[in-house]
């Protein structure tokens, strides 16, 4: 698929941290500060840590679960399509109408059937057709992340 820059004016909701140690900032700051974020969904990779708006907030217009936090070295986020998010000033090139079909084709034949964040890997002419695809299998409310296992970084599959 191919990928191009556009002018980054998508709302944002949600955000991705690809290095380990930012990850692990992330999520120490998530758990103290996690009566801010309760509704917020956590997925937890290896070596990343990607956070989205639920898609009932996205909805509701000024919910407080709509807030994302600021956290250092994350890449914002847009929901695309449903279950498809991009970072902020990219999209698919190519024209809107076929884009859910291709998008769908190009998860469908790397095997992912639920939620992703794509990130095109750009080249200097500001297109590309290689990106990397972060699944979002087990996506929890930051509420909850006391609950869990303490991240090993090796849960979840990352695609290039």
């Amino acid at each position: 698929m191919q990928w191009c820059r556009t002018p980054p004016i998508q709302e944002i909701s949600g955000l991705l941290l690809t290095e380990a140690a930012s990850c692990a900032s992330a999520y120490a700051d998530l758990l103290r500060r996690k009566v801010h974020f309760a509704k917020l969904e956590v997925a937890i990779g290896s070596g990343w840590l990607a956070l989205t708006v639920p898609a009932a907030a996205t909805f509701s217009g000024t919910s407080r679960d709509q807030v994302l936090p600021r956290l250092a070295n994350a890449t914002p986020l847009y929901q695309r399509l449903q279950h498809v998010w991009l970072p902020v000033g990219w999209e698919a090139d190519v024209p809107a109408h076929v884009e859910p079909v291709l998008l769908r084709a190009l998860l469908k034949r790397e095997g992912i059937s639920g939620s992703v964040v794509i990130v095109p890997r750009p080249t200097p002419d500001k297109s590309t057709c290689a990106a990397d695809i972060y699944t979002l299998e087990r996506v929890n409310p930051v509420e909850t992340l006391e609950g869990l296992s303490p991240p090993n970084w090796l849960s979840h599959e990352h695609h290039s």
